[in-house]
């Protein structure tokens, strides 16, 4: 019994340890005593405040850790929690408080996290975290950029194509945005609406009406797992092709812009 118990305890603490792998300073913090104990600390807090942190004034600690560390026009954010009854405050309906803050280091701008956590509802003490987030931030700031960027694509799109589509990569599904055409070519695209699904609509307009000696090349975006592969998420992709449709031969372009939300979600917008 005692040997699955101590087992029990040391798989917790190897989590515990795993989880705090990932912040740069961890700290349990008393509400009535405003002692601050480390039980985790990255090798640069280890040597720069381990001494301090083995067990500090909470309040103290704090004002000398963002003072030498965290850029002025983020210290307001410090001043909410800056003593334990202000995050006693803070924490009275919540279990955990958090805000990401700017530190100057080797002359660089990174990115942290700050985290105030109630271990329990009634808890007489709060863990007190930071974390570094620059990777994250970093990769979002990426893709607001390339959403920016897309953005400003889709929006050229609707002054140099009549119709615009959009394509939910994990649906398959076409949706209409907006069109300009009537006639046949309006009730073409209604009928692309009624069958819906992205690879059997492209697959029936290619063999209705692109000719023989183009088929072959408009493979690439005949699929929504084909434009996967084509379609960069930078910039977009295009393909010209010659068709028969009323009776006549013209030339004619698909214009592909590949768009990432927030959630990762993939989808395409199509200018016919």
């Amino acid at each position: 019994m005692n040997k699955m118990k101590d087992k029990t305890i040391a798989s917790q603490e190897n989590m515990i340890h795993a989880l705090c792998n990932s912040y740069v300073a961890a700290l349990s913090v008393g509400f009535k005593t405003g002692i601050a104990v480390s039980f985790w600390l990255d090798d640069y807090v280890q040597e720069r405040y381990g001494e301090l942190m083995k067990s500090c004034d909470y309040a103290k600690t704090l004002e000398k850790y963002s003072r030498e560390n965290v850029i002025e026009e983020d210290m307001p954010l410090f001043k909410k929690i800056a003593t334990v009854d202000d995050v006693a405050k803070i924490l009275s309906d919540k279990l955990s408080y958090a805000f990401n803050y700017r530190v100057m280091r080797n002359g660089k701008i990174l990115h942290f996290m700050c985290q105030t956590i109630k271990t329990e509802k009634d808890s007489e003490e709060f863990a007190f975290i930071f974390k570094n987030i620059e990777d994250t931030f970093q990769e979002e700031e990426k893709r607001n950029k390339i959403q920016i960027e897309q953005i400003q694509i889709i929006e050229a799109l609707s002054y140099e194509y009549t119709s615009l589509f959009k394509i939910d990569a994990k649906e398959k599904k076409l949706s209409l945005i907006r069109t300009s055409q009537t006639g046949k070519m309006r009730e073409t695209i209604d009928s692309f609406l009624e069958v819906s699904d992205y690879d059997t609509m492209l697959h029936d307009y290619i063999e209705k009406h692109v000719i023989p000696e183009d088929k072959e090349r408009m493979k690439c975006i005949s699929t929504v797992e084909s434009l996967i592969k084509t379609v960069p998420d930078k910039g977009g992709f295009k393909i010209s092709f010659q068709r028969y449709f009323a009776d006549e031969y013209t030339y004619y372009e698909l214009h592909y812009v590949k768009t990432i939300d927030s959630e990762n979600n993939v989808s395409f917008i199509l200018g016919f």
